[in-house]
């Protein structure tokens, strides 16, 4: 729809988005951990922080919400790229090469926030491609050999997911 159109009644549109919803991480991680310290908080975002450091109108800046979680959950699908991201024509039939690209330069935004830890949110639904047992494992290894250890999710809307994909090699 037309974003211009909304109306946000709490919203004084003069604080900007990233602030908003960074102070609202911040509240929120607070008061969870005041009352329940073993929480973990964790919070998705979309795949495009990652790719730079302002917030594109989304309100969602990795450099603000990072020291406010546990971990962050960026939803890497390769799908919701933009043709021509990274050089390809369809990034949804490139799963490796997309998910390396974007985690390594996620990794350089949080340079402030060591401890956070990042799990990104994989595809495992067929969107621009049809996505084999072979294609998500390589969002897997993309993950890993990234540098992040911290694991991964994988997504599917219809909770459909590969059993393929899961098993051993």
């Amino acid at each position: 729809g037309n974003i211009s159109a909304i109306i946000y009644p709490s919203w004084n549109k003069t604080v900007l988005k990233e602030d908003v919803i960074a102070n609202f991480t911040k509240w929120f991680s607070k008061e969870i951990k005041l009352r329940h310290p073993q929480i973990v908080v964790s919070i998705d975002v979309f795949g495009d922080v990652l790719l730079k450091d302002w917030d594109a109108g989304l309100g969602q800046r990795l450099k603000k919400l990072a020291p406010h979680v546990d971990v962050l959950a960026p939803m890497v699908y390769p799908s919701h790229y933009a043709p021509m991201s990274f050089g390809f024509k369809n990034p949804a039939e490139h799963p490796y090469e997309i998910i390396y690209q974007s985690l390594i330069r996620g990794r350089a935004l949080l340079v402030d926030s060591p401890n956070t830890i990042m799990r990104p949110g994989l595809q495992d639904f067929n969107l621009g491609a049809t996505y084999t047992p072979a294609m998500i494992r390589a969002q897997m290894t993309a993950t890993t050999d990234a540098g992040f250890n911290g694991g991964w999710m994988l997504w599917n809307a219809k909770n459909i997911y590969t059993n393929g994909a899961l098993k051993a090699k």
